[in-house]
């Protein structure tokens, strides 16, 4: 009877360590999976983060177990001036918003993609009340220098109203035409002048 109590203890351990050991997922199906950190979920690096040691020399293992090296977190951004840690984080998306509207021919409304560029800038302002915006419109070279003047001074005027709308002062916004004397593409079609039909946001 002792050693039949031993065997079925012996089992029920066993049976109940099985248990206790979530499932491990096949490391395709993981890799194939749509699976999100737990916590990580909407989180986003601020510019003082970049320079956290926490972070520095991170090693990225690939699936099979074997090394990818060590990863700097400013790889591939040369071009981005990240080394200030007081840079404000808005510095970090100018990529995602970049500070240019764009206009159908002969058109000064804004469309919702327009309208998401006017919403972050207005943001951006709200967050930095010390900070105004120079909003300047552009035209194509089609139509006569005093017609496109007019027509870039509607465009920047759109955006204005837009961005006061949204809560922004008057005296921190200041709209300016440039007609069609500072094209962004010295082409002369269709490519060169839907880039060519804008509004530029500069904040100062």
């Amino acid at each position: 009877m002792k050693t039949f109590s031993k065997v079925l203890l012996l089992a029920l351990s066993a049976s109940l360590a099985a248990c206790s050991t979530p499932p491990q997922k096949d490391v395709d199906q993981a890799l194939d999976g749509n699976d999100t950190a737990p916590g990580l979920d909407g989180f986003r690096l601020k510019n003082e983060d970049l320079n956290s040691p926490q972070i520095q020399g991170v090693e990225v293992i690939s699936a099979d177990g074997q090394s990818m090296g060590s990863v700097d977190p400013l790889d591939g951004m040369d071009n981005v001036d990240l080394l200030d840690p007081n840079l404000p984080t808005y510095e970090l998306e100018n990529a995602l918003y970049e500070p240019i509207i764009y206009f159908g021919f002969d058109q000064y409304d804004l469309d919702p993609k327009s309208m998401e560029t006017v919403n972050y800038y207005a943001e951006v302002l709200l967050a930095n009340p010390e900070r105004r915006a120079i909003l300047r419109g552009h035209t194509d070279e089609r139509g006569s220098p005093e017609y496109n003047l007019a027509l870039g001074e509607k465009r920047a005027a759109a955006v204005k109203k837009a961005m006061i709308v949204l809560g922004i002062a008057p005296e921190r916004l200041e709209a300016v035409s440039m007609g069609e004397e500072y094209p962004a593409d010295l082409g002369s079609n269709e490519a060169a002048w839907a880039k060519n039909r804008r509004v530029e946001i500069e904040l100062k």
